[in-house]
């Protein structure tokens, strides 16, 4: 009697491994907002960001740069 249990008691601990196994999955999806592919992506943004602050708003900044960095004056093209 007790042997025809065992297939049974086999079949509910495998029930149990699959429902844990899905549980868990559903969680780790569920919490872990941030994937590579979006870390990647924000920090494309933040140095966007920080290039687009660090631009030269007007014609007089840009020449002051272009002097500062070059180390000569600007061509009249600019």
């Amino acid at each position: 009697m007790l042997l025809a249990l065992i297939p049974i008691i086999t079949y509910l601990s495998y029930i149990g491994a699959v429902r844990n196994a899905i549980s868990s999955a559903s969680w780790s999806t569920e919490h872990d907002h941030i994937q590579p592919d979006d870390t990647l992506i924000l920090k494309a943004e933040s140095n966007f960001s920080e290039l687009v602050h660090r631009q030269s708003r007007t014609y007089e900044a840009a020449r002051k740069t272009y002097q500062r960095r070059y180390n000569m004056e600007t061509s009249t093209r600019l």
